[in-house]
């Protein structure tokens, strides 16, 4: 059985988008507050129940630290 991470990614990004357009008066730390809070379990929800590749075990690893890097720059 394949599992599509596309969806997991475009839902995580689109979440991610949202809080970080609508708190753009708040600070980095807020932000950031904000999206461990909400996307990060879009990322994680139920990985453990999928049977995920290593490889696609890496690119969820890379949306997030994609996000992260937005509040270091």
């Amino acid at each position: 059985m394949k599992v599509d991470i596309d969806v997991i990614k475009r839902k995580f990004f689109a979440s991610c988008n949202t809080i970080l357009s609508n708190c753009t008066g708040q600070t980095e730390l807020v932000r950031l507050s904000l999206v461990e809070s909400y996307c990060l379990p879009i990322l994680q929800y139920c990985c453990d129940a999928y049977k995920l590749s290593i490889v696609q075990t890496k690119e969820l690893n890379e949306c997030w630290i994609m996000v992260y890097r937005k509040f270091s720059s």
